[in-house]
């Protein structure tokens, strides 16, 4: 399966690195240093549509096809992967859960807004749990049916955009252990408490907060009332996700060869010792296989077979996260001690990589799910 771009899928990917390199590197350090949120990095992406990628064009998106997208979120990740979270969350995860279970008029209203750049998206990346046998209500959020309103409260954890985004979605369980879908906006977001959290490893551009709900009267025309019995809001996720460990994995690969070239040892630049070329012909293999598992999905979600969806977004998700950690590894080895300090990217793209490969479902969780369902549909062994 070839996954070739056309001529204007290449030129869109063309015209975003170029927009990264000369709009968004400059701003990448110093929210990385800040440990805040670039407003002026979110204005970017917005002035040039990557906040709006995938949402259909009847409601101001451009309706990127997925394969796209996923190169573009590359691209992005490979300059400041604080920022791609931000465009992957919104495109991958918000949009596609708001087609998936909003009304035509919630559409027409939030899509819009999203779409136009008046609003920005977060999730509470789906917090809910069934209840227990004696039918307490499990999860962090709590949703209670009263009239037609829902009363909410409760908790979020680990929110990206917890604080700063206008539209904030919410998962919370009700007394039956079903998730009911919320969509916060004006006056209810506000009074959703936000502490950000500190001291990050990586991403640190990008603002995480734990979100207290106080008990709330929310309105039915705040519920997603689509049916979301078989949807998984993360499948699409996973693949965004997984592509943002490519294009950190690409960006410390292209750091390490360019650093190899000009670091000179023994009379000759060290991309002519045999050991620094083996590094770097591996970083290359393992980055070149993460991008292929990530096309494969992207094409998967783009036909919206999601069967298959749930199994490539994983073996994606997991691959691409174990090689972006090694490849940031590698990277700092070839740059020996300059790797760890700040003056060079390489340490930035570590951390980032070992951020990406913990959030969102980690590691372990994919290899879970990835080995139960290779058990469920692997041939009898004699």
């Amino acid at each position: 399966m070839r996954f070739d771009l056309n001529a204007d899928a290449s030129l869109i990917i063309e015209q975003v690195r170029d927009f990264a390199k000369k709009e968004m590197a400059p701003l990448a350090a110093v929210a990385e240093h800040a440990e805040g949120l670039a407003s002026k990095g979110i204005e970017a992406l917005g002035s040039y549509g990557l906040l709006a990628m995938r949402i259909p064009e009847a409601y101001g998106g451009s309706e990127m096809d997925a394969v796209t997208c996923c190169r573009v979120l590359m691209e992005v990740a490979a300059v400041d992967a604080s920022l791609a979270v931000v465009a992957a969350l919104q495109n991958a995860w918000c949009v596609p859960l708001l087609c998936a279970a909003a009304d035509e008029t919630q559409k027409d209203r939030w899509l819009g807004a999203l779409a136009n750049g008046a609003w920005m998206a977060c999730g509470g990346e789906v917090f809910a749990k069934e209840a227990d046998p004696a039918g307490r209500w499990g999860g962090l959020l709590r949703a209670e049916r009263v009239g037609e309103a829902w009363q909410l409260q409760g908790e979020a954890r680990f929110v990206t955009l917890g604080k700063s985004a206008s539209l904030l979605l919410l998962s919370a369980v009700d007394r039956a252990g079903k998730p009911q879908y919320f969509v916060l906006e004006g006056a209810l977001r506000e009074r959703v408490e936000a502490r950000v959290i500190e001291g990050k490893l990586g991403l640190r551009g990008a603002e995480v907060a734990h979100l207290v709900v106080p008990e709330s009267m929310i309105p039915e025309t705040a519920r997603l009332t689509g049916d979301l019995a078989s949807f998984d809001p993360w499948a699409s996720g996973r693949i965004a996700i997984a592509a943002l460990q490519v294009g950190v994995a690409q960006a410390a690969l292209a750091q390490s060869i360019r650093y190899a070239q000009q670091r000179h040892q023994f009379g000759q630049a060290i991309s002519g010792f045999q050991a620094i070329q083996w590094k770097l012909a591996d970083m290359a293999m393992k980055a070149d296989a993460a991008q292929l598992l990530v096309d494969q999905a992207a094409e998967a979600w783009q036909r919206g077979a999601w069967e298959e969806v749930s199994v490539l977004g994983r073996a994606a998700r997991l691959f691409a996260g174990e090689a972006a950690v090694w490849i940031g590894q590698e990277a700092i080895q070839i740059h020996g001690g300059y790797g760890f300090i700040r003056e060079f990217p390489v340490e930035r793209h570590y951390r980032d990589a070992q951020t990406l490969r913990t959030r969102w479902g980690g590691a372990s969780a994919q290899q879970y799910a990835l080995a139960e369902a290779w058990w469920k549909n692997a041939p009898e062994r004699s």
